[in-house]
């Protein structure tokens, strides 16, 4: 069986080896695209898709060399996972393994072992080396459910007690959401809850120097509330991850909108990468693009 690789760099194995030759360009991403798909689709749409720019004959005669590229590539393992009609193609998921696949598959199951097993499949956004415009949202709402796996699983870390297991899932979640102020509570509570002080204390000054370098602002007055129960060496209360205070409408606009400027923060980012890019994206295309 092929295991196709999604989540961070582009991979194709089989047995553990890599698939040497496998096409890159848009024969790679037709393949990735019916991966994700998961059901039959139409030459039609996926040559829209993949270009966008050209005629519905000129889409379909480069859709069918990209289906022989793929083809020749997997020629000496025997193995064919296209099925393909005059008008649709569809990619056998009985012949091919993905970590998509796993991932969503461990997510329907929802218990505490399956969330954690998908988040260690989660390494790293949906082909994130790629720029098409047709996986920006599968990426981001692959991106959103392992998120709030991740905040499932401290959650529940932090219902049972568990406070180095909260620390861990929490710890987790702050790499991709460093903005999130409730996240930081949380951790400070957890430190608490094992008696350290000294890191609860250092977790505070994590977030506050955070967002003052990178949005301009001071923590939240529930935040700063926290620091100074500790601070002052009394417990910091305990509350279930991301409760809301007696005003909860605008302590979740203030969450949002310092979410939200993080992610403004991230995007910059991202088009930075994107920018460094322009001259390889503005090449002449090969003959299967």
């Amino acid at each position: 069986m092929l295991q196709a690789s999604l989540f961070g760099s582009f991979s194709l194995s089989v047995g553990g080896r890599p698939v040497a030759g496998f096409p890159a360009g848009k024969s790679r991403e037709l393949f990735c695209m019916l991966a994700l798909a998961g059901g039959w689709q139409s030459r039609t749409a996926l040559g829209a898709r993949l270009w966008d720019d050209c005629d519905e004959a000129t889409a379909r005669k480069r859709l069918r060399i990209c289906l022989w590229r793929i083809r020749r590539s997997l020629a000496d393992l025997a193995v064919d996972p296209l099925f393909a009609t005059t008008d649709s193609l569809v990619l056998r998921l009985d012949e091919v393994w993905t970590d998509v696949g796993a991932f969503e598959r461990r997510l329907r199951r929802g218990d505490r072992e399956s969330l954690a097993e998908a988040v260690e499949l989660y390494c790293g956004d949906l082909l994130q080396d790629s720029y098409a415009e047709w996986c920006l949202d599968p990426r981001q709402a692959l991106r959103q459910h392992y998120l709030h796996a991740l905040r499932s699983l401290m959650q529940g870390a932090r219902e049972r007690q568990q406070w180095v297991e909260a620390i861990r899932w929490g710890r987790q979640l702050l790499q991709h959401e460093e903005y999130r102020e409730d996240v930081h509570r949380e951790l400070m509570r957890s430190f608490m809850a094992l008696g350290d002080r000294a890191a609860a204390l250092r977790q505070f000054e994590v977030c506050r120097d955070l967002l003052r370098r990178e949005l301009g602002v001071e923590p939240m007055p529930e935040t700063i509330g926290v620091y100074r129960e500790i601070h002052n060496g009394g417990p910091a209360p305990e509350r279930a991850l991301l409760s809301s205070p007696s005003t909860p409408e605008l302590h979740l606009l203030g969450e949002q909108v310092r979410a939200e400027l993080g992610d403004i923060a991230a995007l910059l980012d991202q088009l930075r990468t994107r920018l460094s890019s322009v001259a390889q994206q503005l090449a002449p295309p090969r003959q299967d693009d």
